[in-house]
Formats: C-alpha cells, sequence, structure tokens
C-alpha cells in the first residue's frame, strides 16, 4: 500500500514538473516579440492612436509628454491639453536629432524628425489592434428625436472621448479585485469535456486572450474548468465555473442600491443615455499581493 502512494506521489510530481515545463515553453512563445519599456517623468513619446481617416487603423503620432506613471506600465500621458492613461505598449520614446544632424538633410526634415525605437513588434501591435477594435465612436447610435445641433454635439463630444467607445477592453486604474478565502487549501475541478467541435473556438479564444494579456501561463494549484456559454447573438463565449471557489470565498457586503432610489433622482432628468462595457470584469486588475 505504501509503494502504491509513493508511485501516485512521484507520478503526480512528474506530471506538474512537465506542465511548469509547457507553461515556461509557451510563455516564451508568447513574449518573443515583446520589449521591456519604462518612461520616465517628463519624457517625449510617440502614442498608438487611430488615424483620422481610419479608426480601425491605428498609427504613431506625438510628441506627448509623459506626466507620470500610474501603476505596473500604465503612464498618464499628456494629450492634446489632456491626461489620459495609455499601457506602455501603445508607448514609442521619441527622441530629437541634433541640430547638426538636421542640417545635413533638411531636405528630408519632415520624414527625418523623430527616430523612433526599432524593433520588428510595431506592425504586430497594429495589426493586433486593427484586427481586435470591430466598433468606435461612430457606431453609437444618437437618438433621431434630437435636433441637428443636439446630434452634432454628441458627436463631437463622442469624438473627444473615442478611446473611450471601443469594443476592445481597457483597464481600470481606479482600484484592484482582491480575492479572501476562508481556506489555505488549493481548490481545483477536473476539466470538463469540451465538444470536438468547439475545440477551435477555445483555442482561438484563449489565444487572443493571451495576446491581450487578460490571461497568462500559469502554475497554481487552483484549477476551475471552462464552460462555453452561447451568447444571444449566436457566438460563443468562453466562462469559468467557479462555484466550489466562491463557496470559500468571504463575501463582500457592499450594500447595492435600490432601483426605486435611482428612479427617483432621474425624475427630473429628460436625456439619459445606457453604457454597456465591454467585457468589464477583464478590465478590473486582480491584486497579486494577497
Amino acid at each position: 500500500m505504501a509503494s502504491r502512494i509513493l508511485l501516485l506521489q512521484d507520478t503526480c510530481e512528474l506530471a506538474q514538473q512537465e506542465l511548469l515545463k509547457s507553461q515556461v515553453k509557451q510563455q516564451k512563445y508568447y513574449n518573443r516579440k515583446t520589449k521591456a519599456r519604462s518612461f520616465q517623468r517628463g519624457d517625449k513619446v510617440l502614442v498608438l492612436l487611430p488615424t483620422d481617416s481610419n479608426k480601425l487603423l491605428l498609427q504613431w503620432q506625438g510628441p506627448f509628454e509623459v506626466i507620470e506613471r500610474v501603476r505596473g506600465d500604465d503612464y498618464k500621458v499628456q494629450l492634446s491639453g489632456k491626461t489620459k492613461t495609455y499601457h506602455a505598449n501603445m508607448l514609442k520614446k521619441y527622441w530629437e536629432r541634433e541640430e547638426n544632424e538636421q542640417s545635413v538633410a533638411s531636405c528630408m526634415q519632415e520624414l527625418s524628425a523623430v527616430i523612433v525605437e526599432a524593433d520588428d513588434e510595431v506592425d504586430a501591435e497594429t495589426e493586433l489592434y486593427k484586427v481586435e477594435q470591430k466598433e468606435t465612436y461612430r457606431d453609437v447610435k444618437v437618438s433621431k428625436d434630437l435636433s441637428e445641433t443636439q446630434r452634432k454635439e454628441v458627436m463631437d463630444l463622442l469624438e473627444e472621448y473615442q478611446d473611450v467607445f471601443t469594443d476592445v477592453p481597457g483597464l481600470t486604474t481606479l482600484g484592484e479585485h482582491s480575492i479572501t478565502l476562508t481556506t489555505n487549501e488549493p481548490i481545483h475541478s477536473k476539466p470538463y469535456k469540451i465538444p470536438h467541435a468547439m475545440q477551435d473556438t477555445v483555442d482561438e479564444e484563449l489565444e487572443t486572450m493571451l495576446r491581450m494579456g487578460i490571461i497568462e501561463p500559469s502554475s497554481s494549484a487552483y484549477a476551475s474548468p471552462i464552460v462555453i456559454v452561447k451568447k444571444t447573438d449566436g457566438t460563443n463565449r468562453v466562462c469559468i465555473d467557479y462555484r466550489k471557489l466562491n463557496k470559500v470565498t468571504i463575501f463582500d457586503a457592499e450594500p447595492m442600491p435600490q432601483p426605486e432610489q435611482i428612479f427617483a433622482m432621474l425624475e427630473k432628468d429628460r436625456y439619459f443615455s445606457t453604457f454597456d462595457v465591454t467585457k468589464g470584469y477583464w478590465q478590473i486588475p486582480m491584486n497579486t499581493n494577497e
């Protein structure tokens, strides 16, 4: 009996070692073109922004000034009189040429005004955002009951904050989500069987989430199974069954306002807007210190 238990333990340890090797290999593959970037207050940078002619096509624009580092790889940038937050992947260091270099080819001044850090990930990043972004501020539905002047004011406002109106999820800097458990024993479940016809869909979704930084390879002892949910538009959504984890999670008793109270506060308002946050849970960072 003891030998059987020992053999099973050795097998589990070997499986964990091989799994860790596979995860490290996968992580290196997806990070093969990444480049560490850091900026200081006052640095000049170029920002990857949509073009005026095609909001699905991005290009480097600037230079703009870095105000401060918010958290992790997020930076506040002074953009045309406004302060906006961008991830380091959306920024490039801006270098000005020396005066003696500019005088050598004055006829090429406009083309050689900046030197961008040379690497091969520019096309990859541009293609990523070009592929992922399918909706822009131009797709926002504005009521036809508004006058032409009102509609123009709304469209001007949407264009001013166009970086918000996209189907590509961002990342909030206002807070983090923490999970506090009642036990230190890892919670894990066997994976559910995925239909063969759905395997490509799952692989594609996981690939996209890895490229966007939503998920990352992990060797954690915690594991919850994947569930495929059919959406109302006919597409599929990859979800996680966290029921076992929820049973040992300390409930965050945040009081929710009553609908009646909210409606009472809106009784004198005439104009209303509805907002659907793109993949809202993806936009809240996890607290990894707990």
